[in-house]
């Protein structure tokens, strides 16, 4: 999912949550998947259309209040 669709669809709430996991191509990278009111998941990319990953779970943070979310699980 483009984040800035992302962001457009979080102001009509579509998200009930969103997830950490790690990249399965770097174990030191983490990536974010959306699930939507339909329990569709998606995987957080840029207008690139390249997934967003981080070693610092932090740096969600803003991206997520950003998309509407007040929280995220993290899955090992």
């Amino acid at each position: 999912m483009n984040i800035s669709k992302a962001i457009e669809l979080g102001k009509q709430e579509n998200w009930i949550d969103a997830c950490s996991r790690v990249n399965p191509s770097d174990s030191k990278q983490w990536y974010i998947m959306l699930t939507d009111r339909d329990k569709k998941s998606y995987i957080l990319v840029n207008d690139d259309e390249v997934p967003l990953t981080s070693e610092d779970l932090n740096s969600f943070v803003p991206i997520l209040k950003e998309v509407g979310l007040k929280a995220f699980s993290v899955i090992f």
